[in-house]
This record gives structure tokens, sequence and C-alpha cells, in this order.
């Protein structure tokens, strides 16, 4: 939420959670926001997962998935926000980037620059990237 804030959005998380944590606005804009955080497993990669259903109950051109890695490099921790449309997410189980089941499993690994979902999907565009968010 602070980086929303720091963004100069105006956000305020939900008192129930119903697959949306967060609304924002900004300019009279509204978005919904689902966070998921990780850490990196012993392989260096980075799992989320999201219900299927609560994805398709709250499938919209404002809803937002911000998925936050926290890694340790060069001896600092270091937070990425991975911002994915709702857009997105349908596009990536439309092509089987995401396999289609009761969950979607969002596997994300860092090879140098670049972000890359699952098997070989780079989403390095996605990357600290909120202008889709206007």
């Amino acid at each position: 939420m602070s980086e929303l804030l720091f963004r100069g959005y105006n956000a305020s998380i939900m008192t129930v959670d119903e697959g949306i944590d967060v609304v924002a606005s900004k300019a009279n804009k509204y978005f919904h926001i689902q966070v998921k955080t990780a850490n990196s497993n012993q392989n260096g990669k980075f799992q989320f997962t999201i219900p299927a259903s609560s994805y398709k109950s709250n499938d919209a051109s404002t809803t937002f998935y911000i998925l936050i890695t926290r890694r340790f490099i060069s001896e600092a921790w270091r937070s990425d926000d991975i911002v994915l449309q709702s857009s997105d997410i349908a596009r990536f189980v439309a092509t089987e980037i995401i396999k289609d089941a009761k969950q979607y499993t969002l596997l994300v690994r860092y090879d140098g620059n670049k972000c890359i979902l699952n098997r070989d999907e780079n989403i390095s565009y996605h990357l600290n990237n909120f202008e889709p968010m206007k």
C-alpha cells in the first residue's frame, strides 16, 4: 500500500478479503488490487497462487494483481513489484503459460535482468511498471 501512496494513489485496505485486498483511486479512476507476496525457494524461484474462482469472480479491466518478490542482492534486501492486469492473467491462461486449474500457479524467477514466468515467459515489462494503472 505504501508503494501506491508513494505513486499518488489514494489506497485503502478492504475490511473483508474476497479476492481483493486494496481499492485504490487516482484521477477519479478506481482500481481493485490483489497483493501476493513470496520469498524465494531454495532454487531462487517465487511461487504465487491465485484461486481460479476468485480470479473469475473479480475479472475486470480495473483488477490488478501485484506480485511482490523480496530477494537478497549485493548484501541488501530488494523488493520488486510485478504488476499484472486481469487481462494478462487471462492471456497467460489462454496460451497455457498458466495451467487452467482450480488454482493458478505463477512461478517467477529472475535471469539476469529478465523476469521469467513459469517455464519461459518474459514478463520483464511488468516489473515495477505501474503505468497500466492509469
